[in-house]
C-alpha cells in the first residue's frame, strides 16, 4: 500500500498586477483629506489601477500562461485547475472555464476543479482544495494549478484608497521548496455582514468598516490559538507556542497598516496566555493588562498602542518584508495573502528565507478565516528548486519600476468608465493597448451573444498553434487527396472541373487595410481582427468570379440601397460608407464538391449566426462522415491560411463606379506612388499596394501611364561555353560600352548552370521601375 505524497508545497509561483497606478499622496490631496491619511493612517503609497481592457479573464488568463511559460511547465502536466476569486462577471460561467483556452490547443480536457468564492478567501479554499486533490486516491501524478485573482474598487469614499487589483498563480506538486505543514490548519467561520456584493449590477460592495476590522481580529485571535494549540500538540512541545515559533507572519491585507495591529494583537494573545509568574520576567511593565477582554479590546487604543510598541521588533522582521505589494498594489482580495508571499520571497536573500517557518492567516468576510504554516525547505544552492522559484520572481520588482502614473482625476474617469459599462453589452473598451506591459490578455470587445465554434474560439488566443496542428494539416490532406483525382464514375455535383474556388467577403470597417497593420498588432489581434471582418463564406467559379457582386449592383444602379437578403444590405451598407467590398479568392482550381466542402468547413467553425450566409454548407466525400469537430477543425484551418493569403495578397476593395467609365486617378494617389517607388525602386506592385492601400491596377497605371515608367527585370545568363565566339565578342563589346571602374563588380560571373542570388527568389518577378534601364547589378551565391 502505497503512502500519500510527502512535501506537499508550492513549486512555482507566479504574480500579475496592472501597469497603471494612482500615488496615494496625490489622492489624498485631490479628496481634500489631512496629509498621511492613505500613506500614514492606511500604510498605502501606491494602488493599482485596472482600466476597461482588463477584466478578471484576462489577468487570469496572463498570470496561466506567464507561470507555464516561466517555469517551462507542460499543460499537459496539469490535472487540476481550480481558480479563487470574487469577481464575478459571469453568473454561471467559471473563469476556470475561460482559462481552458490555453489548455484545449494543447489537447488537454481533463482537468479537475472550478471557481471557488468567499469574498478575499477563495483563493485559500481554492489552495486547500490542490492540496487535498495532490493527496488523495484521485490524484494522477499531475499538478494542480491555484489561480488567487481579484479587481477591488470601491464606490467613492473612505474605502477608496483601499482598492486595488492583480493575481498569484501558484504550482502546487509533491516534493515542493515550499512545503505545507499538516495537522495545524485552524480554521474559524462565521455569519456575518461585514463586507458583501448584494448589488449584482455594481462591483461596488457594501461595507461596514467598524464590523470588518472586528470581524478580522476576532478571526484572527481565534485561528492563532487553535493553530498554537495544534502545532503544540503535533509537536509534542511542552511550552506553549507562540510568536517566536515563526521566522515570517503573513497575512491577508486590506491595507498596510492594519497588519502592524494584528501583529501586536498576537502579542496580545502571547501574553494573555503566559503564566502570571513569567509575566514581570517576559513583558515587565505590562501586568496591568492581564485583565484585558479580547473582545472587547478591539478598539482600545491604549490595548493596540502597548502591544503594537512590544511587538514592533517582529513586525519589522516577520510581517514588514512582506508587504511590498500591498504597499505599492493595494488589496488583491484572494490574492492579497500569497501577493505577501511574493514580497517575501523576492525581499529576503534565499540564505534567510531557506529552512524558515511561514505563518499565513487567510481572512475572507462573511466571514471565513484559517491559520496555516508552511515550512521552506534547506537547500538554497544554485540548483534547487528554491533558487528556481526565486530566480523566476527577479523581475517583479523591475516591472513596478515600469507602471505609469495617472492622475487622481484620471483614475476617477475610469472608474465612472468601469462603473458605466459595468455589464453593458454590446461593449467595446477605450483603453489603451499601449499602455499594457508586454505579453498581457486584454478585452477586445464584448458582443451581444455570439461565439465562434469552441475549436475556434480555442485559437483565439493561440492562434500560431494552427500551422504547426499536425491534426489539421492531415483533415486538409485527406480532403485535397479525395479530391484531386475524383472517380470519373461517380456522379459528382456540378461535375470534375476543376474552375472552382471559395471566397470569403470581408468588410473593410473592421479590417481597416488589416495586411498594412498588421506588422505592428499582436498575432492575437490579427486573428481576431481577421475573423470578425467576414461576414459570408461563398464557392465561386472562375467563368464568373464576382456574381456575388452582380446582385448587389444592379440595387445600387436602381438607387436601392435597402433590401431584405442580409448579404447584399451589408453589401450595400459598405458601399454606402464610400468604401468597397473585400472580396477574398481562395482555394481556387478546385472541383466543384471540393469547394463546397471548404465552404461548409469555414462556415460551421466560424458558425452561421455570424455571418450573413442563409444556410450552413455541404460537406461531401469523407469529410461527411467525420465528427462536428474535426469538421470545424477543419474549417479553423482553412480560415488561418485564408488570412495569410489576406495579408500577402492586400486589402482590394470593390465598388461600383460613382460615374461611367473608369474612375480618375487621383493627384494624391499619383504622388503617393511616385513617392513609394523613388524611395524604393524594386518595391512590388502588390506591396505597394498594401503600403498605400490602393488598388493594384490603380498603382499599375499610375506607374505605366501617368509616370511613364516601365518595369526592368534581372536576367540570368548560362556561362559561355569556349565555342561561343560571337558571344563572348559582343560581352567584350558591350563590357567596353560601359567601361568605367565600377562594372565588374556589378556583373555576376558563374561556371555553374544554377545560381541563387543572396536573399530574392523568384527573380523572375523582381522588377526595378525607372524610366531607362539602370543597369543594376546585384551579387549572388552558387549553390556549390
Amino acid at each position: 500500500m502505497g503512502s500519500w505524497p510527502e512535501d506537499v508545497g508550492i513549486l512555482a509561483i507566479e504574480t500579475v498586477f496592472p501597469s497603471l497606478y494612482v500615488d496615494q499622496t496625490e489622492l489624498e490631496q485631490y479628496d481634500g483629506v489631512s496629509a498621511g491619511k492613505y500613506t500614514v493612517g492606511l500604510g498605502q503609497h501606491k494602488m493599482g489601477i485596472c482600466g476597461d481592457r482588463e477584466d478578471i479573464n484576462s489577468i487570469c488568463l496572463t498570470v496561466v500562461q506567464n507561470l507555464m511559460e516561466h517555469y517551462d511547465i507542460k499543460y499537459t502536466d496539469i490535472g487540476r485547475l481550480e481558480v479563487g476569486t470574487e469577481t464575478i462577471i459571469d453568473k454561471s460561467k467559471s473563469v476556470k472555464s475561460v482559462l481552458m483556452q490555453l489548455f484545449e490547443p494543447h489537447g488537454v480536457m481533463d482537468i479537475e476543479g472550478i471557481d471557488t468564492t468567499n469574498a478575499c478567501y477563495g483563493g485559500t479554499a481554492a489552495l486547500f482544495n490542490a492540496i487535498a486533490w495532490v493527496e488523495s486516491s484521485d490524484w494522477n501524478h499531475r499538478y494542480a494549478l491555484v489561480v488567487t485573482a481579484d479587481i477591488a474598487v470601491y464606490a467613492e469614499g473612505p474605502a477608496r484608497p483601499t482598492g486595488g487589483a492583480g493575481a498569484v498563480a501558484m504550482l502546487i506538486g509533491p516534493n515542493a521548496p515550499l512545503v505545507f505543514d499538516r495537522h495545524v490548519r485552524a480554521t474559524y467561520m462565521r455569519h456575518v455582514y461585514d463586507f458583501y456584493k448584494p448589488d449584482l449590477a455594481s462591483e461596488f460592495p457594501k461595507v461596514d468598516g467598524k464590523l470588518s476590522i472586528e470581524c478580522y481580529l476576532n478571526a484572527l485571535d481565534t485561528c492563532y490559538q487553535l493553530y498554537c494549540k495544534r502545532a503544540s500538540k503535533r509537536d509534542s512541545k511542552e511550552t506553549p507556542v507562540d510568536l517566536n515559533h515563526f521566522d515570517y507572519l503573513l497575512f491577508h491585507t486590506p491595507f498596510c497598516k492594519l497588519m502592524q495591529k494584528s501583529v501586536g494583537r498576537l502579542g496580545l494573545n502571547d501574553f494573555l496566555s503566559t503564566s502570571p509568574d513569567l509575566i514581570p520576567q517576559l513583558y515587565p511593565g505590562l501586568n496591568n493588562y492581564r485583565k484585558v477582554d479580547l473582545n472587547n479590546s478591539y478598539f482600545d487604543k491604549d490595548v493596540e498602542k502597548t502591544f503594537m510598541t512590544t511587538t514592533k521588533g517582529s513586525f519589522e522582521t516577520k510581517t514588514q518584508p512582506t508587504l511590498l505589494l500591498a504597499n505599492q498594489i493595494g488589496n488583491m482580495y484572494t490574492a492579497s495573502l500569497y501577493g505577501g508571499l511574493v514580497s517575501l520571497l523576492i525581499n529576503q536573500n534565499i540564505e534567510q528565507i531557506a529552512g524558515s517557518k511561514i505563518g499565513l492567516f487567510s481572512y475572507g468576510s462573511g466571514l471565513a478565516s484559517t491559520m496555516y504554516s508552511i515550512t521552506v525547505t534547506k537547500d538554497s544552492n544554485d540548483n534547487s528548486q528554491l533558487y528556481k522559484l526565486i530566480s523566476n520572481l527577479k523581475n517583479v520588482k523591475t516591472k513596478l519600476e515600469q507602471r505609469l502614473k495617472i492622475s487622481p482625476e484620471k483614475f476617477m474617469t475610469m472608474l465612472a468608465v468601469r462603473q458605466q459599462n459595468y455589464n453593458k453589452a454590446p461593449f467595446k473598451p477605450i483603453g489603451r493597448v499601449e499602455d499594457l506591459f508586454p505579453g498581457t490578455y486584454y478585452l477586445v470587445e464584448i458582443d451581444e451573444m455570439y461565439l465562434y465554434s469552441s475549436e475556434l474560439e480555442g485559437t483565439l488566443l493561440t492562434p500560431n498553434c494552427i500551422k504547426d496542428s499536425p491534426e489539421c494539416k492531415t483533415l486538409e490532406e485527406t480532403l485535397s487527396k479525395e479530391f484531386s483525382n475524383p472517380d470519373p464514375s461517380r456522379k459528382w455535383r456540378e461535375g470534375v472541373n476543376k474552375s472552382s474556388f471559395s471566397y470569403l467577403l470581408l468588410d473593410p470597417r473592421l479590417t481597416n487595410n488589416l495586411p498594412n497593420r498588421a506588422e505592428q498588432m499582436p498575432p492575437t489581434e490579427v486573428w481576431k481582427t481577421f475573423l470578425e471582418s467576414i461576414f459570408y463564406v461563398g464557392k465561386g467559379k472562375r467563368a464568373r468570379p464576382y456574381s456575388h457582386l452582380y446582385d448587389a449592383v444592379k440595387l445600387w444602379n436602381a438607387g436601392m440601397i435597402n433590401d431584405s437578403n442580409k448579404k447584399l444590405q451589408h453589401i450595400l451598407d459598405i458601399w454606402k460608407a464610400d468604401l468597397g467590398v473585400i472580396c477574398l479568392h481562395v482555394f481556387q482550381n478546385v472541383i466543384p464538391v471540393e469547394a463546397y466542402t471548404r465552404e461548409a468547413a469555414m462556415i460551421a467553425a466560424l458558425k452561421l449566426e455570424n455571418l450573413r450566409n442563409n444556410k450552413l454548407g455541404q460537406f461531401y466525400g469523407t469529410p461527411l462522415t467525420w465528427s462536428a469537430q474535426q469538421q470545424n477543425k477543419l474549417g479553423v484551418a482553412l480560415l488561418y491560411k485564408a488570412m495569410m493569403i489576406f495579408l500577402n495578397e492586400g486589402e482590394r476593395q470593390l465598388k461600383p463606379s460613382k460615374s461611367t467609365g473608369r474612375p480618375r486617378t487621383s493627384e494624391e494617389s499619383v504622388e503617393q506612388v511616385r513617392n513609394s517607388l523613388t524611395r524604393s525602386p524594386m518595391k512590388s506592385v502588390r506591396k505597394a499596394s498594401r503600403e498605400l492601400a490602393i488598388p493594384v491596377t490603380t498603382v499599375w497605371r499610375v506607374l505605366r501611364r501617368r509616370l511613364q515608367l516601365r518595369p526592368y527585370r534581372l536576367q540570368l545568363l548560362q556561362a559561355l561555353k569556349p565555342t561561343d565566339h560571337l558571344l563572348r565578342a559582343n560581352f567584350a563589346n558591350d563590357m567596353l560600352f560601359h567601361d568605367n571602374e565600377d562594372f565588374l563588380d556589378l556583373v555576376v560571373f558563374s561556371d555553374e548552370s544554377t545560381f541563387q542570388l543572396s536573399g530574392r527568389v523568384n527573380t523572375h518577378n523582381v522588377r526595378i521601375w525607372g524610366s531607362e534601364n539602370p543597369h543594376m547589378g546585384t551579387s549572388a551565391t552558387r549553390l556549390s
